[in-house]
């Protein structure tokens, strides 16, 4: 009994993954006549970022970082650019809705991508403190009224000191799934899977239970996060 209702709940969930992709297709179209293609590789990343949630498969995920340069040092010029591509990687990952977790062995963390890399082509160099940046993300406006920052809470930004930019610097802007420490909120994940025995050929309900908290930040270095950045290196090539 357990693994005919299983089975329906994933031919459930493939019927609507279906119905979403139709009505992604439908959006895909209509972006292309109004938005441009900015607007359609949002489309697709947000869509298979779904889909590779429902189906746990990463190796749909078509969410390739945009390139972006900055030069000089007029602050607010910069810190706009910075955070209208942390705006737009929150949205496109899915805003901590959908749980992703990496086969890779990682450390603090379920799954986490590079969204943009930052180059700075020409300048004196520039100082990106946390501070400035979160006022930024405070100024800016969804198109409820919330202010961008209290729709993704404050600790949800893991930019911690500051983060300088000089001639021929790369930074990065990732999104990560992190597991929480005791005292964060964080959002829950039942991942039920079904599975054959050895014996009898049997199903069995394969049931675990993910905590995770979403995360956007800035870093200088690959290195500077304790996670896997696989899948990350494989859309810089």
């Amino acid at each position: 009994m357990r693994s005919k209702k299983a089975f329906a709940r994933k031919k459930l969930s493939w019927a609507i993954l279906s119905l979403v992709a139709i009505a992604i297709t439908l959006i895909i179209l209509w972006r292309m006549l109004e938005g441009g293609v900015d607007d359609i590789k949002s489309t697709a990343c947000m869509y298979t970022v779904f889909q590779a949630s429902e189906t746990g498969d990463l190796n749909v995920l078509n969410c390739p970082p945009s390139n972006i340069s900055i030069s000089g040092s007029d602050e607010d010029k910069i810190l706009d650019k910075i955070s209208a591509e942390m705006r737009d990687c929150w949205f496109n990952m899915g805003k901590g809705d959908y749980f992703l977790k990496s086969s890779a062995e990682t450390q603090g963390y379920h799954f986490c991508i590079i969204c943009s890399l930052i180059s700075y082509k020409s300048g004196d160099g520039f100082s990106l403190s946390r501070q400035a940046l979160l006022e930024k993300l405070e100024e800016m406006r969804l198109p409820t009224g919330e202010s961008f920052l209290s729709f993704i809470s404050e600790e949800n930004v893991a930019v911690y000191d500051d983060v300088v930019f000089s001639g021929g610097d790369r930074h990065f802007i990732y999104f990560a799934l992190k597991e929480p420490e005791e005292d964060e909120i964080s959002f829950t994940y039942e991942d039920r899977s079904v599975e054959k025995t050895r014996w009898l050929k049997r199903y069995r309900i394969k049931e675990e239970t993910y905590y995770y908290k979403p995360e956007i930040g800035i870093i200088s270095s690959k290195e500077d996060i304790s996670c896997s950045f696989a899948l990350g290196e494989q859309t810089l090539r």
